[in-house]
């Protein structure tokens, strides 16, 4: 088989042909089939490279209607790039109306005795909550997180550490295990903050299912977090979700609550910190509260960036 005859031509529009059928199966299969979600996992970039390299092959053979082909699939890949064209102002409050508040939320890729300066890195950041996931076994060092954050409230779970400037009133971890629910005194209200790390899509936290069991825990998790939240006017959701942005599984969380990073226009990543390829890791807030900023920094110690986002809440929730 001639490879340079194949990829010539009007052979070329078999690409963005496959494209659009993905696509097509992307709107039934979504959010309901676990072999999917492993699909939809890969990088969209992948196709944008693809399709300039194909570009980049017609300039070099003069191929004008392969050229054609390649630019129209180029195009597709970058219509469906999961990218915010503009900044959205997202809340419902002038910014000197109510109390600002500073969320740290940061994956810290397994939690050993803190002796690599993490949460010394941490510290300066001055946050008024820090959620933290990976977090296995941090109550052992209860008292190095008092030491490092003194006058500060700290909450764990199974997986979970939750640090809060303001106090907090209750605590409790979700029965799927996706969650460490807090419940934080700031400013007259009582505000539910939801630290998040949801199963990755091969391989299950909890029993160690692969892949179609790993997918199954998700969807319960999910679950969980739709029957739990949207309870009180004030509540911020963040963490990690192993999830991309592509996913169903997030839609009830998108049209219930405001997304950080909608906030700043742009391609959005969080994990692989070194060679950034997926947004995995948000933060929600619900519609009474107003974003001011959201961020994203890469750190030495992990391959998830740190989400860091300010939010003003409301006078009363």
């Amino acid at each position: 088989m001639d490879l340079g005859k194949l990829l010539h031509g009007r052979n070329l529009l078999a690409f963005p042909a496959l494209f659009l059928l993905f696509k097509a199966a992307d709107v039934f299969l979504n959010g309901s089939n676990w072999l999917w979600e492993l699909v939809v996992f890969f990088p969209e970039g992948i196709v944008l490279v693809f399709a300039l390299a194909l570009s980049a092959l017609c300039i070099k053979q003069k191929d004008k209607q392969g050229f054609a082909a390649s630019v129209l699939l180029l195009f597709l890949a970058a219509a469906f790039l999961p990218a915010n064209w503009s900044a959205q102002s997202q809340g419902g409050l002038e910014w000197q109306t109510g109390t600002q508040i500073k969320l740290v939320a940061f994956n810290t890729l397994w939690w050993e005795k803190q002796e690599n300066g993490m949460l010394e890195y941490l510290e300066p950041l001055d946050a008024d909550v820090y959620l933290l996931q990976e977090a296995k076994n941090a109550e052992e060092d209860a008292q190095y997180i008092k030491r490092v954050f003194p006058n500060h409230d700290v909450a764990f779970g199974s997986d979970f550490v939750t640090i809060s400037k303001h106090a907090i009133i209750e605590s409790s971890e979700g029965r799927t295990r996706g969650y460490l629910k807090t419940t934080l005194a700031i400013g007259g209200n009582n505000v539910s903050v939801f630290n998040v790390h949801l199963n990755n899509p091969v391989f299950s936290h909890q029993g160690g299912e692969l892949v179609r069991g790993a997918f199954e825990v998700k969807k319960r998790q999910f679950a969980e977090l739709e029957e739990s939240t949207g309870k009180s006017a004030c509540e911020i959701i963040a963490g990690d979700f192993n999830t991309k942005p592509n996913s169903k599984l997030l839609d009830y969380l998108k049209n219930t609550f405001f997304e950080a990073d909608k906030t700043r226009a742009g391609l959005h990543t969080s994990w692989i910190s070194k060679i950034p390829l997926f947004l995995i890791d948000y933060a929600f807030y619900s519609k009474s509260i107003s974003a001011i900023s959201y961020e994203t920094r890469q750190t030495p110690f992990s391959d998830h960036d740190l989400i860091e986002v300010k939010l003003v809440l409301p006078q009363a929730c």
